[in-house]
């Protein structure tokens, strides 16, 4: 992620990815030379550059949802971000469901 949305051309040669920034759409603002359509769209979104929390951990499901993994587990189990996002959104269509994992035993 740091040669996409991170780069560091000014760095030391050892700290630095070896690919090179492109401008955007936004002054300012440049992103990895195999991103071009991205550039072209970058006043469309937002880049988080760091995040912090209390948990010294980078766990995905931290990053998602910022829930702190020392919380005892519910009934069931945490829900994912997809089920979430079905549950708001709802079906596009009856005879499909919203959200299925197919991953290992999400907690």
């Amino acid at each position: 992620h740091q040669d996409m949305f991170d780069l560091k051309p000014e760095a030391p040669a050892g700290i630095r990815g070896e690919f090179n920034p492109i401008p955007t759409n936004v002054p300012g603002i440049e992103i990895g030379e195999h991103l071009p359509k991205l550039a072209g769209m970058m006043d469309k979104f937002s880049i988080i550059r760091s995040i912090c929390d209390a948990q010294p951990e980078h766990n995905a499901f931290q990053s998602y949802t910022g829930r702190n993994q020392r919380l005892p587990m519910p009934v069931g189990g945490w829900p994912t971000p997809g089920a979430v996002a079905s549950k708001l959104l709802g079906p596009l269509h009856p005879s499909v469901p919203p959200y299925v994992s197919l991953c290992y035993t999400c907690t």
